[in-house]
Parts: C-alpha cells; sequence; structure tokens
C-alpha cells in the first residue's frame, strides 16, 4: 500500500472519529466502562486518540498523558513498542479514586478482559501512608505504583499484589492492575490513606 494510501486512511479514521465525537457517539474502545465501583468511591475513565509524530517513544508518550507503557500497548493490540509516525493510537483513560468524605479508604471492583489493563489515580500527600491491595478469587494478580512524576514505588514484577508505603511527594499516584499469564479476571482493590497526624 502505497504511503498517499496509508495517510487517507489514517485522515479518514480521525474524520469518522471527530464526527461520532460531535454527535455523542464514542468509539467502542472509548467508551466508558460499566460502574462497578463500590458506595465509597468514585471511578470513571476517559481516553483519547493520538497520532505518532517523529521523535516519539511509547515511553514518552506515556509519561506524558499519564499512563503506562502496558496499558497503550494492551490498548491497541502491540506486540512491540515499535511505533511509527502517523500511527493512531488509543490513548488509554484511567479511573480516578475519590474518597467519600469523612472515609479514609475506597474499594472498587473490576473485571479485567483478557491481556487487559486496569489504571487507577488518586491524589496524595506527601507523608501520607498509602496501603493497597488486590484481591482476586483466582490467579494471581499484578500490581505497579507509580507516581506522577515517574518515580516507581512498585513494579509489577515485584510479585505481590499488595503494597504499603509512605508517600514521598504531593501528586497524583497511578496504580495499574493486572492478570498473571494475561487472563481474564475478576477482582478487587482496595485503597486506604490514613490521615496525615499533626507533628
Amino acid at each position: 500500500m502505497s504511503q498517499h494510501r496509508i495517510q487517507r486512511a489514517v485522515s479518514l479514521s480521525l474524520i469518522v472519529a471527530v464526527l461520532l465525537t460531535a454527535l455523542g457517539v464514542a468509539p467502542a474502545a472509548a467508551m466508558p466502562r460499566e460502574d462497578r465501583s463500590s458506595r465509597d468511591s468514585l471511578a470513571f475513565q476517559s481516553g483519547q486518540y493520538y497520532i505518532v509524530r517523529r521523535g516519539d517513544t511509547l515511553y514518552g508518550i506515556a509519561r506524558r498523558f499519564g499512563t503506562t507503557v502496558e496499558a497503550i500497548m494492551a490498548a491497541n493490540g502491540l506486540r512491540s513498542t515499535t511505533i511509527y509516525i502517523g500511527q493512531s493510537l488509543f490513548i488509554p483513560g484511567y479511573q480516578r479514586i475519590e474518597f467519600q468524605r469523612g472515609s479514609t479508604s475506597a474499594t472498587v471492583r473490576g473485571a479485567l478482559a483478557a491481556n487487559q489493563l486496569d489504571t487507577y489515580v488518586l491524589r496524595a500527600l506527601a507523608g501520607q501512608t498509602m496501603i493497597v491491595q488486590v484481591v482476586a478469587p483466582r490467579g494471581n494478580m499484578l500490581l505497579s505504583i507509580h507516581g506522577a512524576n515517574g518515580e516507581v514505588l512498585k513494579s509489577s514484577g515485584a510479585g505481590s499484589a499488595s503494597w504499603s508505603g509512605r508517600l514521598p511527594t504531593t501528586q497524583d499516584y497511578f496504580i495499574t492492575i493486572g492478570a498473571e499469564g494475561g487472563v481474564a479476571a475478576n477482582y478487587s482493590l482496595q485503597v486506604t490513606i490514613p490521615p496525615l497526624r499533626p507533628q
């Protein structure tokens, strides 16, 4: 296929996406997911398309949009980190968790399709302790946590699906959940952040 045809195909797909958005009909990959959150938390998801430019890398794109390389690869069915100029990528949104007034914890229940990752984000203060635990009825879950500044608090290769630690910076923190072996799985995520104690 010629470069002209490739560019035309990309342009047509973008035009369709814009028209669907204007009509209030989102593409299937960007449709809001069913709300599976419990009553003590709020969660929602969004997403958008991005056209790869010269010099872009998946790592750079992930940092720019506050997501992970793994999440972008899963959302676009990529088998490697190689991307091309002019390529249209769907950037999966995240689900923001907000504690209800007076609450120090939130629980969100979700369902992963095969090879899917879910990413959650919440804001916390420097010095607060965050406790994260992922529980699944079957199978082993993968958990990674990083700050908006790129600092990794826990990598998915660390093995455990739980983490507890003192937060170094006031910022958004991203929690990414997957299933070992890329299998479909139901799970429950609990995040607890006790209030800061006066010094």
